[in-house]
């Protein structure tokens, strides 16, 4: 597996200024740490490219590429034992998110890897997604925030003798409709929706472990069950922040 992505940008840098009257900056802020408040440099959306509140790109669409791959695989509740980042360094200024990066995540039993890159090897249209590389051919899933109509080999796909069809609601033409149908479903059945508070929270997590990677620039052993880092003190320290 592997997914590309455009990279993250840089910038953010202004002139500091007091924050507008009706802007509490502190309750703003939450956890993170007081900074001087730079108009335009974090609000509406900006905060996406502080490595300390949102992470980059990874942490943002990585979590729609990476829940959309376990979906496919039905591996939602397969975790990595390995992941190693690399990327370019990180740019001085507010917005400190590494322009490049490449994460290798490495599953066992079964074997197999995923492969996050920024911007990586782009494939049809769409600013990221990702492709399925198979022993045959491979398919190629693109997004740009909206749908993007599947190709034609998709479209026409029979699902071989022994294969698996994941489960997907269909009601609606919209897509977006078809989340929230599903989760009124679970409502009134009683049962989970197709992405779950767990199965969210591990694909947040491969997005975590994939900058804690890049931040202390090595690769990383993880234990799923105990969510904790292997014979590495430091890196477990980090997955609880300050508060």
């Amino acid at each position: 597996m592997t997914c590309w992505h455009t990279p993250n940008p840089t910038g953010g840098n202004g002139p500091q200024s007091p924050p507008p009257p009706e802007l509490d900056w502190d309750f703003w802020l939450g956890p993170l740490k007081l900074r001087p408040y730079v108009a335009g440099a974090y609000h509406p959306s900006h905060f996406r490219w502080l490595m300390e509140s949102g992470g980059g790109v990874i942490r943002d669409r990585g979590a729609h590429v990476m829940s959309i791959i376990l979906w496919c695989l039905d591996a939602d509740h397969q975790t990595p034992v390995s992941v190693e980042a690399t990327g370019s360094p990180r740019p001085e200024g507010i917005w400190n998110c590494p322009p490049l990066m490449k994460v290798i995540y490495t599953f066992q039993n079964p074997d197999w890897q995923l492969i996050w890159e920024q911007p990586g090897d782009v494939r049809g249209e769409g600013g990221f997604g990702m492709v399925f590389h198979g022993e045959k051919e491979t398919l190629a899933v693109c997004r740009d925030g909206t749908r993007i109509p599947a190709a034609e080999q998709v479209r026409n796909f029979k699902i071989p003798a022994g294969g698996v069809e994941v489960y997907r609601m269909t009601k609606h033409a919209d897509y977006n409709m078809n989340h929230k149908e599903d989760w009124l479903q679970a409502i009134r059945a009683g049962k989970k929706p197709c992405m779950n508070i767990e199965i969210g929270h591990r694909v947040a997590t491969l997005c975590n472990l994939g900058n804690l990677s890049y931040i202390l620039s090595r690769k990383l052993t993880w234990d799923g069950n105990k969510e904790q880092f292997v014979g590495d003190d430091e890196a477990n320290k980090m997955l609880c922040g300050k508060r």
